[in-house]
């Protein structure tokens, strides 16, 4: 916490005149953890009007340094008063300084210790306006008013039960949390976060395109869109229609996605870049027509490869012909590759669990390594598709368990059977009708 120490010494005539009243005003210029005071203002009385004094520079480092503020002061009442200093940082936060029960005595000089912690905490319930969050803060609370969060290029922000309930208004043309450039997103240890986008078109988390977004911590996230948005990744609207790159390390992270758009990917007819899952209790799912992990619906809608090493995951498309893992309807998407963890991948009518969706879709090709723990996949009804592999009416590149190839691109050379052994993987075949597969597949030893 801030603090001030007043210490009585000997009057030096530094200023003339007699002080009624005073406020001393610092404004600063903050360069990395150090603030350079660069104006320090008296005023003679209560509408500071007349200013009669103009100190500085001053140092103050917040995390840890005292500096001290010297000025000639003068009560004429030689009472017991509040005096407050206030500085305010060219990052935006403000520090008050107050020390109350003091008297100053006409014709004494003192001293004004000030000590400056900034503890990098952002009430998301007190902002009034658009924020830019720097690097290192934490953000905790309820966003009260309808104002734009946005995370600096290069920033690591944590994430301490945050709320954002986006307005679905055209008035208000953002995304929940909006990463301006290469970003990491932590989620503190037993806290629950919830981000949805503002207007339909935007996304629940946007990273912009050609930069990467990292999200880690143990803590637990939802992030959602009102629309035509993923939960994280890309929108419909032009201002985030391509989003760059998403990687996930850990946490328990719900994504949805609304109207045509991936739970994490891309947006309606937008595109995203790569997505890479390391870890984590990942959820991920489209409402309708995109895929859960991989890319929205529409021509155009696309994302690049989709990598997952480890981490429990459950993706789907709960509504109308979307892959689980791989493209939406009239997507694509690049290469497919799973080399561990706990895989549920259910997809909705015509699309592959794992692949391409319906009607036009593609996918790039499909590897699943026998280091995974367990990969379901399950397609949609349908004579045509498969569950791991093209959608109906779509295609897909080569289909691989472990190092052999099943399909090369244009046929199966090896058609799975239940309870064969291919490439090191056992797979088992659960089907409730000709038109309705699951195929599991787990490691042969």
């Amino acid at each position: 916490m801030p603090e001030t120490n007043f210490t009585e010494r000997d009057f030096e005539e530094i200023a003339s005149g007699t002080y009624q009243y005073f406020r001393l005003e610092i404004s600063a210029v903050k360069s990395d953890d150090i603030m350079q005071l660069s104006e320090m203002k008296l005023f003679t009385d209560a509408t500071e009007q007349t200013e009669v004094n103009d100190y500085g520079p001053v140092v103050v480092t917040p995390a840890s340094a005292a500096s001290e503020l010297t000025v000639a002061l003068r009560n004429e009442n030689a009472g017991a008063d509040t005096y407050t200093i206030t500085v305010t940082a060219a990052d935006g936060e403000t520090y008050k300084l107050e020390k109350s029960g003091v008297t100053f005595e006409n014709g004494k000089y003192y001293e004004i210790t000030a000590k400056l912690t900034n503890q990098k905490t952002i009430d998301l319930s007190t902002l009034t306006a658009n924020k830019t969050v720097q690097d290192g803060y934490t953000l905790t609370g309820t966003l009260a008013n309808k104002v734009k969060i946005s995370i600096a290029a290069g920033a690591t922000v944590t994430l301490d039960n945050v709320t954002i309930n986006g307005y679905n208004s055209y008035e208000y043309p953002f995304a929940g949390l909006t990463c301006l450039g290469d970003a990491t997103i932590i989620l503190k240890e037993g806290t629950t976060n919830t981000v949805k986008g503002f207007y339909r078109f935007f996304p629940g988390i946007y990273i912009a395109a050609g930069k990467t977004l990292t999200i880690e911590g143990t803590g637990s996230l939802n992030a959602s869109s009102n629309g035509e948005g993923a939960g994280i990744g890309s929108g419909e609207a032009a201002a985030v229609k391509n989003c760059g790159n998403i990687i996930i390390n850990g946490g328990n992270i719900t994504a949805t996605g609304k109207s045509s758009s991936a739970g994490i990917g891309s947006g309606y007819g937008g595109t995203c870049g790569d997505i890479t899952i390391n870890g984590g209790n990942i959820t991920a799912n489209s409402e309708y027509v995109g895929a859960g992990i991989g890319s929205g619906g529409d021509e155009g809608a696309s994302c690049g490869n989709i990598t997952i090493t480890g981490g429990t995951i459950t993706a789907r498309c709960d509504y109308d012909k979307g892959a689980g893992i791989g493209s939406g309807v009239r997507g694509t998407c690049g290469d497919i590759t799973i080399s561990g963890g706990n895989i549920k991948a259910t997809a909705s009518h015509g699309g592959a669990g794992i692949g391409s969706g319906d009607n036009g879709s593609s996918c790039g090709n499909i590897t699943i390594a026998n280091t995974v723990t367990r990969v379901e996949a399950k397609k949609g009804l349908g004579e045509t598709n498969y569950s791991i592999g093209n959608g109906a009416g779509s295609t897909c590149g080569t289909v691989n368990f472990g190092d052999q190839t099943m399909y090369n691109g244009t046929i199966w050379t090896t058609t799975p059977t239940d309870g064969g052994t291919y490439g090191g993987l056992r797979i088992g075949i659960s089907r409730t009708s000709s038109a309705n597969d699951t195929w599991t597949l787990r490691p042969a030893q």
